[in-house]
């Protein structure tokens, strides 16, 4: 379980989640493009990076003429929701529990909106009260949520090319998107390797930068290095006995 694992994983799980949306079955993302299409506009709706993760579909379907927006489910269910009526509700979750979508979820319901989950887990709370609920294929981050982000935007994504007639296309960029990754990866992971061979060779380390204080950059900013500065903003024993040089003006 770590960090690297999560974002090593991101190029094998849009792999997954693009080819099991390609096998099918069909049934749930056809019946959500066509309940789409029967609103006047689209409202997608999530929290932190479930919202983030619509704004590539939002952006999509605006360019084809296709009405559409996102709104942070916290400022729906207090402030905006009556501005919405009339649209159909995308509500993006990744575990389908989330609090707000689910009070957004039976304020829509209350108000006779149609509405389609986009979520790993479609037994969850949001899954089973939405008219449609669109699974993500996505694996489960052990600490970081990038790869559930990736599927979830993929699979809006391609659930915005249901509603502009052209999934066979989008299926195309997305399996293209996973090689450009794919190369992207390799590359880092060769640097990676190279920087952490510099380091091994015993070589100082010189640090450079240029803020009010190295103390405060390197308290905000280096983590597993903090204990180098002491709380006062000098040196400590540690770091003058190691290879790391600090240069700051």
């Amino acid at each position: 379980m770590s960090v690297w694992t999560d974002i090593v994983s991101q190029v094998d799980n849009l792999r997954v989640v693009v080819e099991k949306h390609a096998a099918g079955p069909h049934d749930a993302m056809e019946r959500a493009a066509r309940l789409l299409k029967s609103a006047g506009s689209i409202t997608y709706a999530g929290v932190g990076s479930g919202l983030n993760a619509t704004i590539p579909a939002y952006v999509y379907l605006m360019d084809r003429g296709i009405p559409s927006q996102y709104i942070d489910a916290t400022e729906l269910t207090y402030d905006l929701f009556r501005g919405v009526k009339g649209s159909a509700l995308v509500l993006n979750t990744r575990s389908g529990e989330t609090v707000e979508l689910i009070k957004l979820a039976n304020m829509a319901r209350q108000a006779g909106m149609p509405t389609v989950a986009v979520t790993n887990e479609t037994e969850s709370t949001v899954g089973r009260m939405a008219d449609v609920c669109v699974p993500t294929h996505s694996r489960w981050d052990d600490l970081v949520v990038l790869s559930a982000y990736g599927g979830m935007l993929a699979t809006e994504l391609i659930l915005a090319s249901y509603l502009a007639d052209e999934p066979d296309r989008m299926l195309l960029d997305l399996r293209a998107a996973v090689h450009e990754m794919q190369a992207v990866f390799h590359k880092a992971i060769q640097n990676r390797e190279r920087a952490s061979a510099m380091i091994e060779l015993g070589r100082p380390i010189y640090l450079l930068g240029s803020t009010p204080s190295p103390w405060q950059a390197d308290y905000s900013a280096r983590g597993p290095l903090r204990s180098l500065i002491t709380s006062s903003g000098q040196y400590s024993s540690r770091a003058r006995a190691s290879r790391l040089h600090l240069c700051w003006h």
